[in-house]
């Protein structure tokens, strides 16, 4: 009889073990529930207001180029909440922000999951910086060096954390997957070459350069805009002649110095000359023989380039640039991973909240 009993009491123990066993395993893989300050959930990890408005500052800049490279229109103040050809400046920064903050937070999953971090909420990260300005703070005391800045704040430290545990994620999957042979890494090379590897052309060209001078911003400016305008005139009129010989007897006409020469631009020309003059550069890398480029204004002057000749110079030698292939082949992969796990992503949104928000 007691026996039976005690063998009751421990099919009755088992059983009620598998029960707080199953209840706290449905408990830990429901979904969170969505705080009032978060903006949305993103597979079930929040985001805070203030996290999102550091990734919604950063679109700003960008947001406001395209609104004036596709209106012509400058948005500021009130603007960003007043319809501009049926697009909201603000909803468009909003929507981009998400997508940044989608692919922000689906990377960090990732590195919970291969164990960077262990935690990935906005107030850890809080924990994080403060700790980290702590140690810059104690380290400057002793007189020892840092990196960066003495004392980081949120919106600078954020990236800056970020970046270093994507790479701590980009080496533990190459560890895991992504590690390439030399075979895979040369068909790589052969996909991308054209691209990235290609030594840049010599390239032979007829340059013209109007020096419309003026010293004062008003005046600097209204001369641009009458070269700009007879220019354009010129171009619409093919039957008088070359363009350039066109340009330039304009230019003397009304007084401007001209000066026409030929150049031959060699690989390490068009380094220097990307970092001072990016728009002859480009015409330089992208025009075919025989063609005319549009007037690139440059400082007080303007440059009109007819290319003569080029001459291809080949590809970076395989061996010689395998490393950097490897790293393209790495972030190519990364790249693809983050947009598929994106696409993948089940986001709930605080509607309410996210509509309350505006650009600071």
């Amino acid at each position: 009889m007691k026996r039976q009993k005690r063998k009751k009491w421990i099919v009755f123990g088992i059983l009620c073990f598998i029960f707080i066993a199953t209840f706290l395993a449905a408990v830990l893989k429901a979904p969170r529930s969505q705080d009032s300050s978060d903006i949305a959930l993103i597979n079930g990890e929040p985001i805070n207001e203030r996290e999102f408005q550091m990734v919604l500052q950063e679109q700003k800049a960008g947001v406001l180029q395209y609104f004036h490279d596709t209106y012509h229109i400058t948005v500021n103040g009130q603007s960003w909440t007043t319809p501009i050809n049926g697009e909201i400046p603000i909803d468009v920064a909003k929507t981009r922000a998400m997508k940044a903050m989608i692919g922000i937070k689906m990377q960090q999953i990732l590195m919970k999951t291969e164990g960077i971090t262990d935690n990935i909420s906005y107030s850890h990260f809080l924990s994080q910086l403060e700790k980290e300005n702590a140690r810059r703070k104690a380290t400057v005391a002793a007189g020892k060096p840092i990196y960066g800045p003495q004392v980081f704040d949120a919106s600078t430290y954020y990236p800056y954390l970020f970046s270093n545990q994507v790479i701590a994620l980009k080496q533990k999957l190459v560890a895991k997957e992504w590690h390439a042979s030399d075979e895979q890494l040369q068909d790589y090379y052969n996909s991308v070459k054209e691209k990235a590897f290609r030594i840049a052309d010599n390239v032979s060209v007829q340059q013209l350069t109007i020096d419309y001078g003026g010293n004062s911003a008003e005046n600097f400016g209204d001369k641009a805009e009458d070269l700009k305008s007879a220019l354009s005139k010129l171009e619409q009129d093919p039957t008088n002649g070359d363009k350039m010989d066109r340009a330039e007897a304009y230019a003397k006409k009304v007084g401007w110095s001209v000066k026409q020469d030929e150049e031959v631009y060699t690989v390490q020309d068009m380094r220097g000359l990307s970092e001072e003059n990016y728009g002859l550069a480009e015409a330089v890398s992208t025009l075919k023989p025989g063609k005319i480029s549009q007037p690139i204004f440059f400082g007080t002057a303007a440059h009109i380039i007819k290319v003569l000749d080029r001459k291809a110079m080949g590809y970076q030698n395989f061996n010689e640039v395998k490393d950097n292939v490897r790293q393209r082949y790495v972030d190519t992969q990364y790249a693809g991973l983050v947009d598929q796990l994106s696409g993948q992503a089940k986001v709930v949104l605080n509607r309410k909240l996210y509509d309350r928000l505006q650009m600071q």
